[in-house]
């Protein structure tokens, strides 16, 4: 198993702990490591890389410095502690052609007292993936979730390049795989 993948989609192993580094250019950065010293992911607000914006002239700038953050990190995780956090925002201040494809993970939230449905979104790199982790959920209703992921990605032409994340290790059969996507797409195009 890959050491920048996690176990289960919404959580970090237990023994997991973070230090702080500082970026020239987003400030500081949390450095998350598992027990045994392996990288997990690097974590920094979504707000911040919204408000680095106004350091930069253009969004290929931005979008280089994600891209420089991911090659050093692997995996980067845009925190934000809202259900509609300002995801088409973030999509407005970057290059989205050079996101290769988009990934949604779903998962039950087992930590809290919401009980339901959890989402974050991937973006995939050529370098490493840029994870939006928002408090994004389908336990009350699907508008939050809808209005603020699903219409940023439908209105930027991003969802034929979206797919539901699955944790390979557990399927069996790569058509599983294939129809799930299917349906996914199917409820992402039909809002």
């Amino acid at each position: 198993m890959d050491n920048n993948r996690q176990i289960e989609i919404g959580s970090d192993p237990l023994d997991a702990s973070s230090h702080k580094e500082t970026d020239h250019f987003f400030g500081d950065v949390s450095v998350w490591i598992n027990g045994e010293g392996a990288l997990l992911h690097a974590s920094l607000s979504l707000e911040d890389v919204i408000r680095s914006q106004r350091k930069v002239v253009s969004k290929i700038h931005l979008t280089q410095q994600l891209r420089r953050l991911t090659k050093k990190y692997g995996n980067i995780r845009l925190h934000d502690s809202r259900s509609s956090p300002s995801f088409w925002q973030l999509l407005s201040f970057l290059n989205l052609d050079d996101i290769h494809f988009l990934s949604i993970g779903l998962w039950k939230e087992k930590h809290s007292d919401i009980t339901g449905v959890m989402a974050n979104c991937t973006l995939h790199f050529l370098e490493g993936h840029v994870t939006v982790w928002p408090y994004w959920t389908l336990y009350k209703n699907d508008e939050e979730f809808l209005g603020s992921l699903v219409s940023p990605l439908r209105d930027n032409n991003l969802i034929e390049r979206t797919v539901k994340q699955t944790d390979a290790s557990r399927m069996t059969d790569s058509s599983d795989v294939n129809r799930q996507n299917s349906d996914f797409l199917k409820y992402l195009r039909g809002y």
